[in-house]
């Protein structure tokens, strides 16, 4: 471990480089701040270097000299180019600089950018070490659990962050009643508490974290692992009880209160509607916003699934073993049915389209789609609470086989026939679009010369020529054949 003195330095450094990036970048445009703050970081991580005795390569003073150089763009010049590639690029190029000066031997181009990525990303996964600095907590059992599981609630916090963003966004799209409540929602909570306050705290935390826990990984570095954490050498890999537990639950609140709002205002046909908008127009919005949610909700929950380890068990003071975690599976199962919800909505939705706007491809093999994602789904329900069912396998043959079966549907043929049918419903009719649509519809398409023969004269010559062309035996096509057959009947 670290000493102690040193320890406390580097995390209240961290915590000044957490509230002066809040003072130099916060509301306000990029200029000279990047340069000083530039400065400040480096200036850190070779205090930090030296101090622990890590600095082992002269180059990491000339690629300071280089970085901070690069940095003074931003108060020289307004060249546009450069600016966003030195903006991008300076993180880049420091991670880059103390991964060569850890490295003792001959450079590898591959292993330099390989280990430039891990001093970059890597701390995300030490962001709590700072709390155990600051509170002084080292291997006593009982306050060092409930500081862990404090950090590691607070880590599932910050990681939640943008898929909840992600999430919010989608559904306020789909959804003008969940964007309505929403805002409402952080309008009250803006009455109480300043909002911009709660970001500024809230960015300051996470910088301060992540600057600490990468000086903490440079610090480590090709170090034994018994030194940092004496379980870890023995463990198995895999995702946090904690804030995996942390992440999900968040998201499930999300997803039960717009699956409360479907349930009052779509599928109850509330007219407690926004300003402006009717039921009809309501209705029929946000059904590829859902569609994309449900198919990141199967990739999440397959990923716990695979990636979560379950309740520790402690065996022999030396190895951990894992067993079910009920409260993780009932997340999960929340989630599920969660999904099955935003699945219906966007079917439910889609039909309201369809029958106001008419049907195309796109719409029908959403519709296909659709109905494979429920079915997925089934098997990924399965998996929670049995891990030894190949949900992945059977997925991929299911959908392998919905692939196959879907290349035999006639599609265009469905349009036609669905896009007839409402026309003489409705009286309404995208001639446009059937114009438009392949020789696989030519037999639906005969029922409009009883009933608008302008269209089928007009949909009877765009494919005369396609189908008169096919006289040799080389570009036999039945589709083409039977088309013909009709047509010159």
């Amino acid at each position: 471990m670290l000493k102690v003195s040193n320890d406390k330095i580097l995390s209240f450094l961290s915590i000044i480089l957490g509230v002066l990036w809040i003072i130099f970048f916060y509301d306000y445009d990029i200029g000279i701040s990047y340069t000083v703050y530039t400065l400040l970081i480096v200036a850190f991580q070779y205090f930090a270097l030296y101090k622990n005795d890590k600095l082992r390569n002269k180059s990491y003073i000339i690629g300071s000299i280089y970085i901070i150089l690069l940095s003074t763009i931003f108060f020289r010049s307004d060249f546009e180019v450069f600016r966003v590639i030195n903006f991008i690029g300076i993180p880049f190029l420091i991670c880059a600089n103390i991964a060569l000066n850890l490295n003792n031997s001959v450079i590898d181009i591959k292993e330099l950018i390989f280990d430039s990525f891990r001093v970059l990303f890597i701390p995300i996964s030490k962001m709590n070490k700072i709390f155990t600095v600051v509170f002084n907590t080292k291997s006593k059992e009982t306050r060092n659990k409930k500081l862990q599981n404090i950090t590691k609630v607070l880590i599932g916090i910050v990681i939640s962050i943008p898929f909840v963003f992600v999430v919010i966004n989608f559904l306020s799209a789909a959804d003008i009643v969940f964007a309505d409540k929403l805002e409402q929602v952080v309008d009250q909570i803006s009455n109480i508490i300043d909002s911009n306050i709660i970001i500024k705290l809230i960015l300051c935390i996470i910088i301060s974290m992540y600057l600490f826990g990468q000086i903490y990984y440079i610090i480590y570095t090709n170090r034994e692992k018994t030194t940092i954490d004496n379980d870890e050498s023995v463990n198995k890999k895999g995702f946090d009880r904690i804030i995996s537990i942390t992440i999900t639950l968040i998201i499930d609140m999300i997803y039960v209160f717009f699956c409360i709002i479907q349930f009052i205002y779509l599928f109850g046909k509330s007219n407690n509607l926004p300003q402006g908008y009717t039921y009809a127009e309501y209705a029929r919005e946000g059904f590829f916003q859902l569609v994309f949610l449900s198919v990141v909700n199967i990739i999440f929950v397959h990923m716990i699934n695979k990636f979560y380890l379950g309740i520790k068990v402690v065996k022999d003071n030396m190895v951990n073993r894992y067993k079910k975690d009920s409260v993780m599976n009932i997340l999960l199962f929340v989630m599920v049915l969660c999904t099955f919800v935003l699945i219906f909505s966007s079917l439910y939705r889609m039909n309201l389209y369809e029958n106001a706007y008419g049907y195309t491809r796109l719409r029908l093999l959403v519709h296909m789609f659709i109905i494979l994602e429920a079915v997925i789904m089934i098997f990924t329900c399965i998996n929670i609470f049995n891990k030894k069912f190949p949900a992945i396998k059977i997925t991929i043959v299911v959908s392998l086989l919905a692939y196959l079966i879907i290349n035999f549907v006639n599609i265009d043929s469905i349009i036609a026939k669905e896009n007839i049918d409402r026309y003489i419903k409705t009286g309404k009719i995208d001639s446009e679009y059937l114009f438009s649509l392949s020789t696989d519809a030519v037999g639906e398409m005969e029922k409009l010369k009883s009933i608008h023969m302008e269209i089928y004269n007009e949909y009877k010559s765009n494919i005369a020529n396609r189908v008169d062309e096919d006289i040799h035996w080389q570009s036999f096509n039945i589709s083409h054949y039977d088309a013909r057959k009709i047509l010159h009947d």
